[in-house]
Order: structure tokens, then sequence, then C-alpha cells
């Protein structure tokens, strides 16, 4: 029996919520009080009881017509008087309400969000597509029944009128169940999995045959009953494809869900027209696209490059690509974006305008893809990255964070948050997203990776290098912790570690990693101050690349040999490298012609070439200033300066805020500072600074070894002028260390021994 509403407010908002037009906020107040009202909650339902029954009358569709006719003399007469008199009003807005009833039962089966262009949206019920079996092939060895899956979830994607699950928020929830390796699922166990990610219907099907024609079933299910609604069977055509056959699956679907007329009548282009008429593109792609989930970007551009060999206008190939390589993909992407669905096209859009620094454009981009699709976590995951890479790392967490509040197990946007978090300063909540990586991925090389470069940057040498190990117990091939697990044992002073990994490395398919695999191995002889070896390395892996590619890929040869040659006090060669570095540098990225030009003004001034210096350090303003970036390199330069002037205030003024402008790419700043802070009375300063830093294990320590190395030899100085002698002893034991078997005549290295003698004499 039913009772009356007692709240005259929420009774009042009765109407207003059936027609969806509530703000947010009053319609969740509304469905709060609907689970204490029963009035209210009986009469919700019955108009939702009466909208199943009247959507398919055509009877109601002619009335509907009537009403709009009706309204729309109605609206021309207002026009032409200029006004409406209180008569036509009383009578006109009982019949707008009526023609809106009609008009929500006729073409929306589920509640309604009008929005301000009055485009109606499906919110809250939508479709799981799960995994075709393949009877055929049980293995699905050639990946035609996750073909036909992926392709119906991109098709039907793109209708305003449903929301589609995507595959990899379904690949998520099986492994929440422990399913991840099923392809075939019971009806129990996929009404689960639907349930799961909260879909309202859910789709089953199979690939009956596939010679000579391919026949696919489905059935479409309805999750909470578990009854069937319809069901399919689509054969092959002649002529046709799995595309045409998913073309023909799509529309069936719509039309069994009893989705309004309009959705008939949407654009519904051909599945192969925003993707690819090509199957082995699109299989290639599914592989590729899998890899690069699993930051296995070797394997990833491999299958990508397979694809475009079957389909070069794959834009979606490009897109990846692009996010991996660079900007030469992604002009394909964007010349080719005619190809893709309307989410991808924004997609590649909001890439191009992050290649063009256009963050705003980026920005709003992603959002439209959100306002349409609200579960949409790869456009959060997006938008974090973005404000992680403008150092905005507050909103960055909360995007991360919104995507993992869509999908709990989206394991990128933990690695993300882990990296975001270390940035905050919160290494807790750092490891804490790490272990959720592990726990979500545990089979998988990068989140053990991750770790190890988190470990490394908190100076826990050990941990992170156990890190490293296991991501290659896992993926022995796995380029990056090969990378850094060789550095790590360079800082650990087991070259011979470092050597084999280095070497490991070279044996990449991939060019661009065999070359940054040579200057690694450059980066051992360097670092143990074993500069005559070194240079003579350096010269050969130089031949080598010229050899291959018929030109140095890679400008940081010449600028690792200029370091060598300067511990060598060999300037004048040292200034020859570099400045056919910044050249090269110039050529093939004009934005960043800075690069190599503070390294260049630091050799002009050890060499006591003032002014050259300074004339280097005035272009270097300018290309920063042209390129929209930090000064930190300026300063940097113009430390050089004042310190071999022995200027040491000033110096240690401008090599601070080098350091705090510039960043790990000011790292000889560190140095240098050290240096001027103990000529100008700043070393308590220099030690709570630096101390810091030869406590992170970080790539550009090894890249600037010259004078990371010697930075432990000004420490010790710093301690002594402070009459720390444990300290400074220790300091100086790392710096004779380090270079014990270095070349003969090195800088500092006798006035560290007699310094360290010294210390070890007193009583």
């Amino acid at each position: 029996m039913s009772h009356e509403c007692n709240d005259k407010h929420f009774e009042q908002m009765l109407s207003a919520y059936e027609l969806g037009m509530l703000s947010d906020d009053d319609r969740e107040a509304f469905e709060l009080h609907l689970y204490s009202c029963e009035s209210c909650f009986e009469r919700v339902n019955k108009f939702r009881s009466a909208a199943r029954v009247l959507r398919d009358s055509e009877a109601v569709r002619e009335t509907v017509a009537s009403i709009a006719e009706q309204d729309e003399k109605v609206s021309s007469s207002a026009e032409t008087t200029g006004h409406r008199s209180a008569w036509g009003w009383s009578r006109l807005v009982p019949t707008l309400a009526a023609a809106a009833v009609l008009l929500l039962l006729v073409f929306q089966p589920w509640r309604l969000e009008f929005r301000s262009d009055q485009v109606a949206v499906a919110v809250e019920n939508r479709l799981a597509i799960m995994y075709f079996d393949n009877i055929v092939e049980p293995t699905d060895s050639t990946r035609l029944g996750e073909i036909i899956t992926n392709l119906l979830i991109t098709d039907l994607s793109e209708s305003h009128y449903l929301q589609v699950v995507s595959s990899q928020r379904l690949h998520d929830a099986l492994r929440l169940l422990g399913r991840e390796d099923t392809r075939v699922l019971d009806r129990e166990s996929a009404t689960e999995v639907a349930t799961d990610v909260g879909a309202g219907y859910m789709m089953m099907g199979s690939v009956l045959q596939v010679e000579p024609k391919l026949v696919v079933t489905a059935q479409l299910v309805d999750v909470a009953t578990g009854s069937i609604i319809a069901s399919q069977r689509v054969t092959e055509r002649e002529g046709e494809t799995v595309f045409n056959v998913v073309d023909r699956l799509t529309v069936a679907v719509k039309e069994d869900l009893g989705l309004p007329l309009a959705a008939q009548e949407e654009p519904d282009r051909m599945v192969a027209d925003v993707t690819t008429h090509s199957p082995e593109a699109y299989r290639n792609y599914m592989i590729g696209v899998e890899k690069y989930n699993q930051i296995y970007f070797a394997e990833a551009e491999d299958a990508f490059h397979k694809a475009l060999e079957y389909d070069s206008t794959f834009a979606m190939v490009y897109y990846y690509l692009a996010a991996m390589s660079g900007k030469k993909s992604l002009e394909k992407a964007v010349q080719h974006s005619d190809r893709a669905t309307w989410k991808e096209r924004l997609y590649i859009a909001a890439l191009a305008a992050r290649y063009d620094g256009n963050r705003d454009s980026a920005n709003a981009l992603l959002q439209q893809i959100i306002k349409r699709y609200p579960d949409e976590k790869m456009a959060f995951y997006h938008l974090g990255q973005y404000a992680f890479t403008d150092r905005d790392y507050a909103p960055a967490r909360d995007y991360f964070l919104d995507a993992l509040a869509i999908d709990p197990l989206f394991k990128n946007s933990y690695n993300m948050l882990a990296y975001t978090y270390n940035s905050l300063g919160d290494l807790e909540n750092a490891i804490w997203a790490l272990d959720k990586y592990i726990e979500v991925a545990p089979d998988e090389a990068n989140p053990y990776d991750s770790k190890g470069q988190i470990y490394a940057l908190h100076g826990k040498l050990h941990e992170a290098i156990a890190s490293y190990q296991q991501a290659l117990r896992i993926k022995p091939d796995f380029v990056n912790s090969l990378m850094q697990l060789g550095s790590l044992y360079i800082f650990a002073r087991d070259y011979t570690g470092a050597d084999s990994c280095f070497r490991a490395m070279a044996l990449s398919e991939t060019p661009n990693q065999r070359t940054v695999a040579r200057l690694r191995l450059a980066y051992i002889p360097l670092r143990q101050g074993k500069f005559e070896s070194g240079v003579e390395l350096v010269d050969s892996m130089m031949r080598v690349e010229r050899q291959v590619y018929g030109e140095e890929k890679h400008v940081s040869f010449r600028l690792t040999k200029a370091q060598m040659l300067a511990g060598l006090g060999r300037y004048s060669e040292a200034e020859a490298e570099i400045r056919l570095a910044v050249a090269r540098y110039a050529e093939i990225a004009p934005r960043h012609r800075w690069y190599g030009r503070p390294m260049l003004a630091l050799v002009l001034a050890e060499k006591g070439e003032i002014v050259a210096a300074q004339e280097v350090a005035s272009e270097i303003k300018v290309l920063l200033d042209s390129a929209g970036m930090s000064l930190g390199q300026y300063w940097l330069a113009e430390g050089a300066v004042a310190l071999a002037e022995n200027d040491f205030d000033t110096a240690g003024v401008l090599l601070l805020k080098a350091m705090d402008d510039g960043g790990e790419y000011c790292q000889p700043s560190y140095a240098l500072f050290s240096e001027a802070a103990l000529y100008s009375g700043r070393s308590d300063e220099a030690i709570d600074r630096l101390t810091s830093l030869i406590n992170s294990f970080g790539d550009c320590r090894l890249s600037h070894g010259l004078w990371d190395v010697q930075l432990h030899y000004w420490l010790g100085r710093n301690y002594e002028q402070l009459n720390n002698p444990v300290a400074a002893q220790r300091q100086y034991e790392t710096f004779l260390a380090i270079w014990s078997e270095g070349d003969p005549g090195l800088p500092h290295v006798d006035d560290a021994r007699s310094r360290l003698a010294r210390l070890k004499s007193r009583p």
C-alpha cells in the first residue's frame, strides 16, 4: 500500500527528476530521498515501467509528432506577435511537459541527462562485450575472437546513445577475479565480470566457422535478470571480411537494445573506415598496444611497424609510435586521423597540441573526451602525464587518482602515481603505489624497474640493484633495467657487472638502444678516471656509428670525450670536440641549440679565456629566452666565469641559481658551487645542499662524471673547513677509491692523498 510523501520539497522535484532536469546536486539529494520514501520510489518505478511499454508504441510516436507540430505553430505565432498571452502560456506549459515526457518515453529507455544543447546521452546502463569464443581454434592463435570483440567495442562506442566498456577494463576485471588468462567465460563468470564493471547488458559470442565463410553468433543478456534479450547469427557474405561482419552485428545490437530512433539515424561509419581494412594490420596493432601497456616498447614498436606493412594509413598505429618516438609519426597520425574514431581523433589532436607546446588546448581536448565518456580512464591518465611533465605534481596526482577511481587495477596509473608522489617528496606513498603496481602486474618487468629507480633516487643503492635484478629475471632483455642496473653497478664500483649489462643492451634490435649502450660503456672509464683509454674507446664508437649509420647519431659521445680531455688538462682539444657537438645539435634540434654550450663556457673559463666564456654565456641566455626555457644553464655558465675570476661570492650566488633553476641538467654546478662555497665562507650551505646529491644515484651524475667525482673532493675540503675530520676523511677516501686506477696527474688526487694522510695521522 502506498503512502504519501512526507516531504513536499522532494515531492515537487519528482516530475523534474523523471524528466532528467535536476541539477547534479538536486538529483543526488533526491535519489537519497528515494531510499526512505516509499511513495516517491513507487512513482519513479511506475514511470520507468511505463517508459518500457510506451517506447515502441506507434501511437505514442504519432502523438509526439502532433504535439511537436502544434508547438511549432504556437512558437511561430508568438514570434510574429512578439509576445505570449497569459492564456497561451497556461495552456502551453502542460503541453510542453507532456511532450517532454512522451519524448523521454519514446526516445530513451534509460534515465537521461539533458544538456544545454538538448542532446540526450545514456548515463546509467552500459554494455560489456565479452571475448568471443573461437570454437574453431580454442587457443585463438590468430586472435580472431579478440579482434571481433575489440572491433565491436570500437564500433559501438561511436554511438551517442550507448556506453561500452573498454577491452582493457574487461581485462582488468578478469585480473581482479584471477581470470586474466581466460578468454572464454561461462555465463556465471561473465555475469560476475559484467556486474563488476557496472554493465546493465552483456554480449557473449562465438566464432562457429572460419572457412569457407566466417560465421559468428552472439547473445545479448540482461545482467540483472540473466535473461537473453536477443540472439544473432551473422554469416560472412561474398566479398566481405570480418569488418563487415562486425558492422552488421553493430546494427543488430542497436536494434535489440531498443535504442531510440535517433540512434539508428546517427552516422555509423564502417568500422574498417575508422580502424583498418586489414585483419593482419589490426592483429599486429592489438599486439603493439598490449606490449605498449606493459612498457615493452621495443616489442611494441616492432608490432606497430608490422601493422604499417599491411596498412600504411592506420592512424592509431602512428599515434602510439608518436607517443614513443616522436613528431614524425605524429604528423602521420594527424594526416590519417580521418580514419579514426571521434575519441581517437581527440587523442591525436591532444598529443599534437602538446608537441606544439599548447598545454591548454591539449587539456581541453582531453576534457572533451571525459565529457562524453566519463569513465574514460586514459583521458584522466594523459591529463596526469601532461601535468607531471609540466611539474604540476599536485594536479597530476589527482588525475592519476581519478583514473584509479574508475579502474582500481589501472597499472600504468599506479606507475605514474609513484613518480608523482616521489616528486612531491612523499616516498612512503610512492612505495605504496609501486607495491600496488607490483600486486596488479607481478609478472611484468616494469613495476620492479620503476621501484628500482625510486630506490636509486633516494640513495638505496642495494635495494635498487635488487629490484632491477628482479625485473631482469622476469624479462632478461628489458632494456631500461639493463641500462639502469649497469649504471648502478658503476656507482657500486662493480665495473665488470656494468660492462656486462651494457653489452647485453647493445644486442638490442633497436638502433638507438645500441647507440645508448655504446655511450654507457664510455661512462665506465669516465667514472674511473681512465681518460686516455676512454678517449680511444669513444673514438672507436664514433667510427662504428659513422660506418653503420653514416653519421654520429648521438652528440653526447663528443661531450663525454670532451670531459675526458678536460680531465687530462687538454682544454683546446676539449673545446674543439664541444664545438663540433654544439654545431651538430643545432642541426638536429634547433630549439635546443643551447645544448653543449654550458660545457663550452666551463672549458673556456678553465682555459682562462674569460671573454670568450662570457660571450658563450650570453649566447646561452638568448637561446634559452627564445625557447621559453628556464635560465639554469645560463647561470651555470656565468657562475663558471665568476669562479675562474676568483669572485667566489658572485660565483656562489650564480651557481645556487643554476641549481635551483636548472635541475639535473646543471649537475656540474654542484661541484663548482662546493668549490666557491669553500672560499666564500658558505661551507655549511654547501654540505646541506650537496650531501643529498651524492646519496641519489641518477643518470645525470654519470653523464657528468668528471665533476661528479670531483664533488667528493670538494665536500671533503668543506668538511675540513668546518672541523669535521671524520666526514672529511670519508669523502677523500671515496674520491680516491673511485679514481684509484685513474690516469696519473688527475686534478686534486695528490692533494686528497696528502690531506687524507694528515687526517689519519691525527691522534
